[in-house]
Formats: C-alpha cells, sequence, structure tokens
C-alpha cells in the first residue's frame, strides 16, 4: 500500500487493510474482541469534512465516533449546518461524542460536573453516545474517569492497545507498532483529524486557503445571506 497520502482513496485502503486481517470495527461503547479497531475522528478544526470521510467508512464496511467540540473557535455545533453534518456522520453508522477542551476548568471536580451538564443540554439537540476525548488535559491528565461515561483515553484504548494518531499531520501508517499489531493481531486505536484528509493530500498552505474559505464560503456569507435582507442576494458557493 503506498505510503504519504491523507486522500480519501489511502484513508479507505487503509480500512480495507484493517477489514482483510479480520479486524471489526467498534465504537468505544463496545466490548472489546480481539482485532478490534476503534476508529476515532476529533473534530477540533474541520468539520466540513466529516460528511465525506463518513461516506468512505459507510461505503468501507466501518464505523468510527465523531468527537465535536462544543467550544470550538471555527464552528457551532447547533448551528444549522453543523446539526446536518453531525446528523450525517450518525446516519452513516457513526456514534456521536464530544471533544473535550480540559483547560476550561480549574480542577477535575469541576470538569466532571460540566461534562455531564453539556452532555444533558447537546443531548437534546443531536444523537449524543456517553463517550468524550480530550482536546487538552486537566492539567496533565487525560485519564479522567466520569461514572456512566466512557473516556477515549481510559487506558484500554490508549496504553493497553496500540494507539496511533495523526496528530500535527503524523503519518501514522510509517509507524513500526501499527505494522505490528496488525501483524499480530493485536487491537488498534486510530485517531484522525478531518482536516488533515481530503481528496488529495494538500500542502500546508493549501490547508489554510481551505480553512480560510471553508469558513467564508460556507459559514460567513450563508451567515449574512440568512439573518440580514440586504445580503440576501448573495451567491454564496456552499462547496469547497
Amino acid at each position: 500500500m503506498k505510503h504519504g497520502s491523507f486522500s480519501y482513496h489511502y484513508y479507505s485502503n487503509l480500512l480495507g487493510v484493517f477489514a482483510s486481517n479480520g479486524y471489526s470495527f467498534n465504537f468505544f461503547t463496545d466490548t472489546e474482541c480481539k482485532r478490534s479497531v476503534f476508529l476515532r475522528h476529533d473534530v477540533d478544526i474541520d468539520i466540513f469534512s466529516c460528511e465525506t470521510l463518513s461516506v468512505v467508512e459507510k461505503d468501507a464496511g466501518a464505523k468510527s465516533t465523531w468527537f465535536f467540540q462544543p467550544n470550538n473557535d471555527l464552528y457551532n455545533m447547533l448551528s444549522d449546518r453543523s446539526v446536518q453534518i453531525i446528523n450525517t456522520c450518525y446516519a452513516n453508522g457513526g456514534q456521536i461524542g464530544l471533544h473535550i477542551d480540559g483547560k476550561q476548568f480549574r480542577n477535575t471536580e469541576e470538569a466532571i460536573v460540566r461534562i455531564k451538564e453539556m452532555f444533558d443540554f447537546y443531548s437534546c439537540f443531536i444523537p449524543l453516545s456517553p463517550v468524550f476525548s480530550f482536546h487538552r488535559p486537566i492539567g496533565n491528565d487525560f485519564n479522567i474517569s466520569i461514572c456512566g461515561y466512557v473516556n477515549a483515553y481510559d487506558p484500554r484504548f490508549f496504553s493497553d492497545i496500540t494507539y496511533v494518531s495523526d496528530s500535527n499531520r503524523r503519518e501514522f501508517w510509517k509507524e513500526q507498532g501499527l505494522a505490528e499489531a496488525i501483524a499480530e493481531n493485536r487491537s488498534v486505536c486510530l485517531l484522525t483529524h478531518p482536516l488533515w484528509w481530503k481528496n488529495e493530500e494538500l500542502s500546508d498552505n493549501r490547508i489554510i486557503e481551505y480553512v480560510e474559505e471553508s469558513v467564508v464560503q460556507q459559514l460567513a456569507l450563508p451567515a449574512l445571506k440568512k439573518n440580514i435582507k440586504r445580503f440576501a442576494k448573495i451567491d454564496a458557493e456552499l462547496e469547497c
């Protein structure tokens, strides 16, 4: 399999490698079995690529958990467009969780209370499951236990099995641990960020341009058109 491409085609091939090696695609709320792969998407920048990624997974017979961020700087989880995207990911077989920024809490006790409140609130609007991941830890601790909820950084998903991530656009498929895990039939937790994955691999400069275009075309211009009469004739191009 060709390495080095953050493309949907490559991602589909990677899912095929897991499937051909007898792996089952599990949610974090599922009971782990031998050769489980837990697919995880932390949506901390780009929400607009989630729909296409979810279709790629559906076509590959895979399922994943999508973690959306309540205090995100670039999208509102409850905007019409965001709810549409979240519902599409869910309809394509995904599980929906929250991506929590631990830096907004003073301590673990406050975090537990506030995280429960977030789930109570957002569950009224989107199909949430009781599962969360951290964008930034509370202090230096990612492994916070909350009764009735699953933390994607629990040791059974983070250190007890093989954990690989494309954080900072890391080419995780080049890591020896991933190849060894597949060869030895060990379970894997695979974290991706939708920002990196597109129809074809983008340069860093093109990724910056993509973010600028998506915010303007899919958020700013539609908001002007929808909410202010004098801009009602804006012909916003909604496809990046």
